[in-house]
């Protein structure tokens, strides 16, 4: 039979912060990852999203911290136990192994680690901890809750967080990339995420009496995050230029000719930067020939 719920159990709030624990564990995972390790960008913003979390927790900004006490370290063991797997060399969970497959591929940004993270984290991983804690506790998850009020205090504390972590990150992506993340508003998207796990636990708490529905659900769950990871992930660095005084080698001169690749657009206008002049007073905005690479509009240099 489905859990009785709405009368939750007697919780007290712990005397010590939570938050401090699962920070410092954090800092021990970080220590001897790389610097070019994707796993230790999003380690790095879940950190400090942990780290300001535990202030307004202690400054007791929660109107039900008994319930964010084992909330909090059940959502964080989640990700604790992909990083333990993937150092015992085991099968990683499904929904993180987009991140620890590609953790140390070259031509992926920080920025893209940390949101692919994000993604997993909260996009499966919140859902599944927020019922643990609703059967553990006998909490219900009505949206006109305590405990719900605390949820939405947390996405003001997550935007602000993300916003100063990101001006760190150095991305090095590709502009249209770049653009595309720009237009996604990761702390929007995080904001709804959070939103869309609360009521996928919901969805779970009232499948209780059906476990079959619920695995083959969580599997469904677990691949669709895991494909998402996988496209936020796709490599957008530019090469790096190679250093040297004599002619361009072969590498250099292919990255070179295949750059006119990425500055069309699907409708054939040519893209170039207002910047380079164009060659035979042509202008910019001119109809250009695919197959000439520019040449036949405006005669850009690459």
């Amino acid at each position: 039979m489905a859990m009785e719920m709405g009368t939750p159990k007697t919780a007290v709030a712990p005397a010590v912060n939570p938050f401090d624990a699962i920070a410092a564990r954090m800092e021990m995972l970080a220590a001897p990852m790389s610097e070019n390790d994707g796993i230790r960008s999003f380690n790095d913003l879940y950190l400090a999203v942990t780290r300001a979390v535990g202030i307004e927790f202690a400054n007791d900004r929660f109107e039900d911290p008994a319930f964010f006490s084992r909330l909090a370290p059940i959502f964080s063991n989640l990700y604790f136990e992909a990083v333990e797997a993937a150092t015992a060399k085991r099968a990683v969970p499904r929904v993180w192994a987009p991140l620890f497959e590609r953790r140390f591929e070259p031509g992926i940004a920080p920025l893209q680690f940390a949101i692919a993270g994000m993604n997993a984290h909260i996009n499966h991983d919140l859902a599944v901890a927020l019922v643990a804690v609703t059967k553990e506790l006998g909490y219900d998850l009505d949206l006109d809750s305590a405990h719900h009020r605390d949820h939405l205090r947390v996405n003001i504390t997550l935007a602000r967080v993300m916003a100063e972590v990101r001006e760190r990150f150095d991305s090095r992506i590709v502009p249209s990339v770049e653009q595309a993340l720009c237009r996604l508003d990761p702390i929007r998207s995080v904001e709804r995420a959070r939103d869309h796990a609360w009521t996928q636990a919901q969805f779970l708490v009232a499948l209780d009496d059906e476990p079959f529905i619920v695995e083959q659900y969580l599997l469904a769950l677990a691949w669709t995050v895991g494909f998402a990871s996988r496209v936020l992930l796709m490599r957008t660095k530019y090469p790096r230029r190679h250093a040297t005084h004599g002619p361009r080698s072969r590498l250099a001169k292919l990255v070179a000719s295949s750059r006119s690749r990425f500055v069309a657009r699907p409708d054939a206008r040519c893209v170039v930067r207002e910047k380079r002049q164009p060659a035979f007073g042509a202008s910019h905005n001119a109809r250009c020939d695919l197959a000439t690479d520019h040449r036949g509009c405006c005669g850009a240099k690459y």
